[in-house]
């Protein structure tokens, strides 16, 4: 005997519904994640950072220095990058430079998040000159980075 729930037609529904709602759902493509270049030359910043933002869903690339920094964003093409101002070697004041003086556009314009210990109005100043589109202080709020990360990221698809 059937019950009202399981009725011939009801039945059928719900395995309709059920396969027609496999065939529509993409899976999942963690390519589809914004992916985040952090360059810190203190590997337990950069292995913070990454904790925070991969939490939130973002994919994490990191790089130590200047050098590996711009080979990256040009192999990665990183929808952001966290750049310390403070590297050895090549600064992050250089890397930004050299970033928007590219002549490839997908390189030129990438979202670059200045992010140093010093946050003297003069250093943020140099920073936003240098190319930086916006500037975090250190220590970061883990409360609140990858929400501001995400923000940077929507202010710069706008413009």
């Amino acid at each position: 005997m059937l019950t009202p729930d399981t009725t011939p037609s009801t039945t059928a529904a719900s395995a309709e519904a059920r396969s027609a709602a496999g065939r529509t759902r993409a899976p999942f493509d963690a390519t589809l994640l914004p992916l985040i270049l952090v360059v810190d030359d203190m590997v337990e910043t950069r292995r913070l950072m990454r904790r925070v933002l991969e939490r939130d869903r973002f994919r994490v690339i990191e790089a130590a220095t200047g050098e590996e920094a711009l080979r990256a964003i040009r192999s990665s093409q990183p929808a952001l990058v966290v750049l310390d101002l403070r590297l050895p070697g090549m600064s992050g004041f250089e890397v930004a430079q050299e970033v928007r003086a590219s002549p490839d556009p997908a390189v030129a314009n990438t979202i670059l998040l200045a992010c140093t210990a010093s946050v003297q109005s003069e250093v943020r100043s140099e920073a936003l000159e240098a190319g930086c589109d916006d500037f975090e202080g250190k220590p970061f709020d883990i409360r609140t980075f990858a929400a501001r990360v995400r923000g940077v990221i929507e202010r710069g698809r706008r413009t």
